[in-house]
């Protein structure tokens, strides 16, 4: 007679074998039927593995994509002229990209979580529910019917939605404190820049050569010209020091949330008397944004993807297709994207 104890091995090899053959058929053929669906919820496979302890699990990247797809299967775009079909060739490439977006947006999600936690910050249950109780009061919704159309859209709980989106916006918040902290620090270094540019100014050198020579992102070109702003157009901020220029007028140094300008205008048009529009170049020199902060921090964590469709950036910090004919469908579909319901 078999021992016992020979019996449990043999099934624990057997249940092995399976696991692993399993997971081949995942990983690199790609197959998502409703039996691995089904074994992904039972054995936590994982999705994407972060700093080689941390986990996103197949099981939770699926749930959402799920969710997605209830959300527009849900929704009527015949108003736009728009018909949701995932089922075809074409709608199952679309599905991919909303999952390809899904999986960027629970790595984020994951790696502010782990930031925070370096960083001491813990979000607990009550301030989840905290948080939703203000929102229900303040919008005057009433919990039975949010539940009703989370149901309905996406499949979801009220927990699941406090868990997927409430408790991730939480932790972002929490950290965009300590983003605006380390902002401050570089404050002086960004104004030395704005500060070098207002030097050359004043001693008579071109305005386009400055502009070239100190501004950052889009402002450097064409010697820093932006064309036509109504008043509406330009940030708050800015607006009524733009807009009581002289022709040919410039600014001091401004400063917006964004960063440092130095504005001159070129031409204005009037309605009667009322300034309606103007024309205007700039120098500008930009602080270092939220996403561009949280960016150098995720290129710094090892990420790993065992998925075959999919392969992790490090330089741009994003998730990528693999396969080349996706890539040039994603880039199609979103150049073509203009009232189009399924990229939107």
């Amino acid at each position: 007679m078999l021992k016992i104890s020979t019996i449990a091995y043999s099934v624990l090899i057997i249940c092995a074998l399976l696991i692993i053959g399993n997971a081949f058929l995942i990983y690199f053929f790609n197959l998502n039927n409703e039996f691995e669906k089904k074994t992904e919820k039972i054995i936590p496979y994982p999705g994407i593995i972060i700093n080689y302890i941390h986990f996103i699990r197949l099981s939770e990247i699926n749930e959402n994509l799920q969710a997605v797809k209830n959300f527009y299967e849900n929704q009527d775009f015949s108003k736009v002229g728009f018909r949701i079909d995932f089922s075809t060739e074409d709608g199952k490439k679309r599905l991919k990209i909303k999952e390809k977006e899904i999986i960027n947006k629970m790595l984020e999600d994951r790696i502010i979580v782990l930031i925070a936690d370096k960083n001491n910050i813990k979000i607990s249950k009550d301030d989840i529910d905290q948080n939703v109780q203000r929102a229900l009061d303040e919008y005057g919704n009433d919990e039975e019917n949010i539940k009703e159309k989370l149901l309905a859209l996406y499949g979801w709980t009220i927990a699941d939605f406090k868990e997927k989106i409430v408790k991730p916006d939480l932790y972002k918040r929490e950290l965009q404190k300590i983003y605006k902290k380390d902002a401050e620090n570089d404050i002086q270094k960004i104004r030395n820049v704005i500060e070098k540019a207002k030097v050359a100014l004043d001693g008579g050198e071109d305005f386009s050569g400055v502009a070239v020579k100190y501004s950052t992102g889009m402002s450097g070109q064409d010697g820093g010209e932006l064309g036509w702003f109504k008043k509406d157009q330009i940030m708050p901020e800015l607006s009524p020091a733009i807009f009581s220029l002289k022709k040919n007028e410039r600014t001091g140094i401004l400063e917006s949330e964004l960063g440092f300008h130095i504005v001159e205008l070129e031409d204005f048009k009037n309605i009667g008397n009322e300034r309606d529009m103007v024309r205007i170049r700039q120098i500008f020199v930009a602080k270092k944004s939220f996403p561009e902060w949280l960016g150098e921090k995720i290129q710094i964590i090892k990420i790993f993807i065992p998925l075959h469709d999919y392969r992790w950036n490090q330089e741009s910090g994003i998730v990528e297709f693999t396969d080349e004919e996706m890539k040039k469908f994603e880039e199609k579909v979103r150049n073509e994207s203009l009232g189009d319901a399924s990229v939107s």
